[in-house]
């Protein structure tokens, strides 16, 4: 950039949507760039399109929720627990917490039959998904190999989750 020459940092998503887009804009302002950020598609759209299931509907899920499933010490993330009920959560990098998050929520009280909705690689051609409910998964071991330590999977909970 400091030649004249144009430089690309191409992301999958959002990267303004837990990409570190901030982070990165930052840096660059630091060090006397001024960057141009394009907008993605964030993985809660793009899964919301592959399954053609509704982030939003009028009768069941009136909030969106976009958080991640754990804080940056690893610990689970329950902050947006309160809105579960009229909401639609969408849980970025959260496959391998998933049966101890799922634990926590029967504990706290979530009715069992929460419809919740795997996605991995959402919008392209490796992608996959799968629905359960929270017991369905409380009730799995971490060593199932649904939970990757290493993937980054976008999880997806709330009534509206099933109504497609």
């Amino acid at each position: 950039v400091k030649k004249g020459l144009k430089v690309v940092r191409l992301k999958g998503g959002d990267p303004m949507v837990f990409g570190r887009g901030g982070e990165e804009v930052a840096y660059l302002r630091d060090h006397g760039i001024t960057p141009e950020v394009v907008p993605g598609v964030t993985a809660a759209s793009a899964a919301s399109a592959d399954t053609l299931t509704p982030l939003t509907t009028r009768s069941l899920s009136r909030n969106l929720v976009l958080s991640t499933a754990v804080d940056l010490e690893g610990n689970l993330n329950t902050t947006w627990l309160p809105l579960l009920p009229t909401s639609t959560v969408c849980l970025y990098m959260a496959t391998a917490s998933a049966p101890s998050l799922c634990k926590t929520l029967l504990a706290s009280g979530a009715p069992p039959t929460t419809p919740l909705l795997f996605v991995r690689n959402a919008s392209l051609p490796t992608s996959t998904h799968r629905r359960y409910t929270i017991s369905d998964v409380a009730a799995m071991t971490d060593s199932n190999p649904l939970f990757s330590k290493d993937d980054r999977g976008l999880l997806l909970l709330g009534k509206g989750i099933g109504s497609s």
